[in-house]
């Protein structure tokens, strides 16, 4: 096999999610695992307010962070799709003013970085495809996670580098994203991973 054929290993899929009212939390993660599976890790909540007040307006005040993690390993082809289902699923939860009362940011992660999805281009994103960029958020270096000049403030905050460090070593412990061939993964399940 050539190496330009060497197909990726599967990564480890996380959303970070932030509530308007955390009495949403449990419907939300209910459509979360319709969508994705399993899931292996929830962390939060954590204020968002002390970060940015970029949802203000939309979503109001005393918003609230919460990390998960999913138990099954995904293609990291499928961003795409699964940016574009989380904003389907926001949309369920937004009010009759289409308002989101949830916003979903997905991502996956490998041994080595976190990668997030973006509607929106930036001089540090690529773009995939169906609208969907991809953005390095994180590198990992002496043993965390650490921030790029241009990584949300958020992002930075001890807390968060401390799931997703958890997150590196659940992957880790599922066997570095071992190679399943798409086929297959539905027929395994969750057995495999």
């Amino acid at each position: 096999m050539n190496k330009a054929e060497k197909k990726p290993v599967l990564v480890k899929l996380f959303c970070g999610l932030l509530l308007a009212k955390e009495s949403h939390l449990d419907a939300v993660l209910e459509k979360l695992k319709e969508y994705y599976g399993e899931i292996d890790l929830v962390v939060g909540p954590f204020s968002f307010d002390e970060f940015s007040n970029y949802y203000e307006q939309e979503m109001g005040v005393e918003l609230r962070r919460y990390f998960i993690s999913f138990k099954k390993l995904v293609d990291r082809i499928d961003l795409p799709e699964i940016k574009n289902a989380s904003i389907t699923i926001e949309k369920t939860f937004s009010d009759d003013n289409n308002k989101r009362k949830i916003n979903i940011d997905p991502g996956y992660l490998t041994l080595g970085q976190v990668f997030l999805a973006s509607t929106k281009d930036n001089f540090c994103r690529i773009y995939i495809r169906d609208g969907i960029y991809a953005e390095v958020t994180l590198r990992f270096v002496k043993d965390t996670y650490t921030a790029f000049p241009y990584t949300y403030k958020d992002y930075r905050s001890e807390k968060y580098l401390a799931f997703f460090n958890e997150v590196r070593k659940i992957y880790k412990d599922q066997g570095r994203g071992l190679i399943v061939p798409a086929c297959l993964q539905k027929e395994v399940g969750e057995k495999t991973f």
